[in-house]
């Protein structure tokens, strides 16, 4: 996995975040919203959220796969309830992280994804 871009907006923070299989086929896992929990989950227990420098913690607000993954992995349907989606080698998958925006000060922040921590540099 990869961090594509961080986009700061007035109402959210933007983080693309790209999945990748290179020798081998790998199953990725997009978060999925879960009512029974009230937040978003990553393979019914795993969280998605963004820590700032000050290691405040922004929570996900929502995931929207790009318009070419949904079509060339899921045909155009909506996500698997589980959230699987499988990379073939050589294979990427890109989906776009909402989270509230990042104070303006921000110099660094880091996107925890399932336990998995990748820096990045806001905007």
């Amino acid at each position: 996995m990869a961090v594509g871009s961080v986009v700061g907006e007035k109402n959210a923070t933007r983080v693309r975040l790209i999945a990748y299989a290179r020798d081998e086929a790998v199953d990725f896992y997009l978060p999925v919203y879960r009512m029974s929990a009230g937040r978003w989950l990553i393979k019914e227990n795993g969280r998605a959220y963004i820590l700032d420098e000050q290691c405040r913690e922004f929570k996900l607000n929502g995931a929207k796969p790009s318009a070419g993954s949904l079509s060339d992995f899921l045909g155009g349907e909506k996500i698997p309830p589980d959230g699987r989606i499988r990379l073939k080698p050589g294979q990427a998958f890109e989906v776009t992280l909402a989270f509230p925006p990042l104070p303006d000060r921000a110099r660094v922040g880091a996107l925890v994804y399932d336990g998995r921590v990748l820096p990045f540099a806001p905007y």
